[in-house]
């Protein structure tokens, strides 16, 4: 028999953030995508180069989303360290 997977809350936390996050990104944000990759110049050769135009397409909501679930670490962190009973 096969093991089942299981994705627990984080992973489905990750997960869903990813969807919303590049959903939100490639649907609204198609200006500022136009003009990363109009504005793509390689640091070597002074031309456009394509590649580095759409890694920071891909790569700028990747940030964002880790930027969100530092957030979300935080704010659960301070919930929990104030949960704990103070020893006095």
């Amino acid at each position: 028999m096969a093991a089942k997977l299981r994705i627990q809350k984080f992973g489905i936390l990750i997960i869903v953030l990813l969807v919303v996050v590049y959903t939100i990104w490639f649907v609204f944000c198609q200006d500022l995508i136009q003009y990363i990759l109009e504005n793509a110049i390689s640091t070597f050769t002074g031309e456009k180069d394509t590649i580095t135009g759409w890694f920071g397409v891909i790569f700028i909501p990747f940030l964002i989303v880790c930027g969100i679930l530092g957030i979300i670490g935080a704010v659960l962190y301070i919930i929990e360290r104030r949960k704990e009973p103070k020893i006095s």
